[in-house]
């Protein structure tokens, strides 16, 4: 299993598309090539650590350097390779953590919307037939109709959902976890962007910043008494407390759609710079007084800001809407993205002129000194 079956094993696994028996093989299988990529990366390091140890032995000795040149290959290579495999052998960390987060948290695929999707979309792109998707998944015609049978208890290929998600131009998760006959176009818009955003955070096209809840909690004006952040304002209401009335408060909050100014900041949140100087952002959030263990007291929102517009807030996880689950699954990818090592454009520019070069020979041409 590579990184892309990994990845492409994640995603299907996050709609529920494997068994139980299924996520533990997917698991055993990663964790095998973790083992393989592990051992790899040793190896390599190991001899990284005696071509450096002879290196330094041979002193001024250019017929030995040479021989260690030969023997070892070029040292820069090495540690190439070993960067390599150590960025490899995270993301296998990571996503073996998915799906065993996935196994924990397993839930049947529903296989009844997932067709319903199938059919409203078919009926949409009239250039895309049924037996045009069966034929490029593999499975004979008619399968979706004999899927689809009342008593047929069976679980569709996870080839076909895949196909039939490329096919019809849509994602997985649009798919097979919302009810797209349903949607109204505002909710048609607003998965199309979520789609957008996940599909571009996992190529790793998108470059998001991450803002911790500390620092978001303890924001402070500045020296003229403004506050830096579009989302938060200097409030006055009354807030719960021990004692046996509210009490009255001013504070620098964030009045956010589910719990208005009572928003307490729960975990890290995310902001990525657009056109125009727009900023969309993903704030992980919690009531700020609540009982402990109450599910009804977190939240996860998304909000744009832009600027002589103002602030609109687009949509949350705690939505009645067919957007919930996208929402969570978009953060799920930002999070797990802003854990992998980032190289911004113009710093990748100048190392792909040194990756890219054929003559090193004079120092002008080095994209670095």
């Amino acid at each position: 299993m590579n990184i892309e079956e990994l990845k492409q094993a994640i995603e299907e696994a996050t709609i529920g598309l494997y068994d139980k028996d299924e996520l533990l093989n997917l698991i055993q299988e990663a964790s095998k090539e973790l083992e393989n990529l592990e051992a790899e990366r040793d190896k390599v390091k190991a001899s990284l650590e005696s071509m450096e140890e002879q290196y330094e032995l041979a002193g001024d000795d250019k017929k030995r350097i040479k021989e260690i040149a030969d023997e070892y290959g070029f040292e820069y290579d090495i540690k190439v390779r070993h960067g390599e495999l150590m960025m490899l052998c995270k993301e296998y960390e990571d996503g073996i953590k998915s799906l065993q987060q996935e196994l924990g948290d397993y839930r049947n695929f529903n296989k009844r919307r997932c067709f319903e999707n199938i059919r409203f979309l078919l009926k949409e792109k009239t250039d895309v037939k049924i037996g045009q998707i069966e034929k490029e998944a593999g499975v004979s015609l008619g399968y979706m109709s004999r899927m689809e049978k009342p008593g047929n208890s069976s679980e569709p290929s996870a080839e076909f959902i895949v196909t039939a998600a490329k096919m019809l131009g849509v994602s997985l998760d649009l798919l097979a976890l919302t009810d797209m006959a349903v949607m109204n176009p505002t909710e048609k818009y607003l998965a199309t962007l979520m789609e957008k955003l996940n599909k571009d955070t996992i190529a790793d096209k998108l470059e998001w910043h991450r803002d911790s809840a500390d620092s978001l909690n303890r924001m402070e004006t500045d020296m003229n008494g403004n506050i830096e952040h579009p989302l938060f304002s200097m409030e006055t209401f009354y807030e719960e407390t021990e004692m046996e009335y509210p009490e009255e408060v001013t504070r620098i909050v964030f009045t956010s759609h589910t719990f208005d100014c009572h928003t307490y900041i729960n975990g890290e949140c995310f902001r990525l710079n657009m056109k125009g100087d727009s900023t969309l952002y993903l704030m992980d959030i919690s009531k700020s007084v609540h009982r402990v263990n109450d599910p009804n007291a977190y939240a996860k929102e998304i909000w744009i800001n832009t600027p002589g517009v103002g602030t609109q807030f687009l949509t949350s996880n705690r939505d009645v809407s067919q957007l919930s689950e996208l929402v969570e699954i978009l953060f799920d990818t930002v999070k797990r993205g802003s854990k992998h090592p980032k190289i911004k454009k113009n710093i990748k520019s100048v190392l792909d002129a040194f990756i890219d070069h054929d003559d090193l020979g004079e120092d002008d041409n080095l994209p670095f000194y």
